[in-house]
């Protein structure tokens, strides 16, 4: 039991440490964006289900949770989630729905590899 806690401790630093932050950056161009995402209205449509949070340090320490400044966006930052908004599902590595609520947040596997990148 004891060598299971540890393994799980360092499978998370190890995860927070490689895993980009999950601090927004939009960017113009599909060749600067690390994915590319399109927002739906509905949950049901969702890869994943993401809570915009007004705290910064809560988009770096928490997967699942976005944060952006509003009045930011343009070239390709490196601790930052570069991302390209698309008109069409089709286009978009992931189709993410923004919730109001914190226990919504739901994660797939694909998305955890994206961010690990």
């Amino acid at each position: 039991m004891n060598n299971m806690k540890k393994l799980i401790i360092m499978c998370l630093v190890l995860f927070v440490s490689n895993a980009k932050a999950q601090v927004i950056n939009w960017v113009d161009n599909t060749y600067n964006a690390d994915i590319t995402v399109y927002f739906t209205n509905y949950k049901y449509e969702a890869d994943v289900i993401i809570y915009k949070t007004e705290y910064k340090y809560e988009a770096k320490m928490k997967p699942g949770y976005w944060w952006w400044d509003e009045n930011l966006s343009g070239g390709t930052e490196y601790n930052k989630l570069n991302i390209k908004t698309v008109k069409y599902k089709y286009q978009a590595d992931l189709v993410v729905y923004l919730t109001t609520y914190k226990h919504e947040i739901k994660l797939s596997q694909e998305y955890l590899n994206l961010i690990e990148e």
